[in-house]
């Protein structure tokens, strides 16, 4: 189940990476890649979240607590993705440092991700 969630949660960085392209002017902005990269990360959060209800994993290495620390960045970056999808759908405005924050926070909790299924 954890890898399941690692590979559904890759998916939605390197779809992610496609839409940043979108914020640079390369290509022209679509609107389904973003509900496709939201809804492959929230299921490999809620995938996550199961998952991290088995026994505990690394702590030979000392990262235990890293799948508990990259379901709360992961949380957090849905809720900053939900926010500034909201203003793009209702307000009709792109909020690109919001979307700076999107990316800081998500990517950190892929990385945690990745070194607590590494470990």
């Amino acid at each position: 189940m954890l890898n399941l969630s690692f590979y559904l949660l890759t998916a939605a960085v390197l779809l992610g990476a496609f839409i940043a392209l979108s914020y640079t002017g390369l290509i022209r902005w679509r609107w389904w890649p973003g509900v496709i990269h939201g809804a492959l990360g929230a299921t490999g959060l809620a995938i996550l979240l199961f998952s991290l209800s088995g026994p505990p994993r690394g702590v030979e290495f000392g990262v235990q607590s890293f799948g508990l620390i990259a379901a709360a960045l992961v949380v957090a970056g849905l809720l900053i993705g939900l926010g500034f999808a909201a203003l793009n759908l209702f307000a009709k405005r792109r909020v690109t440092w919001l979307v700076g924050a999107h990316v800081t926070v998500a990517i950190a909790g892929y990385f945690f991700l990745m070194a607590y299924v590494v470990f």
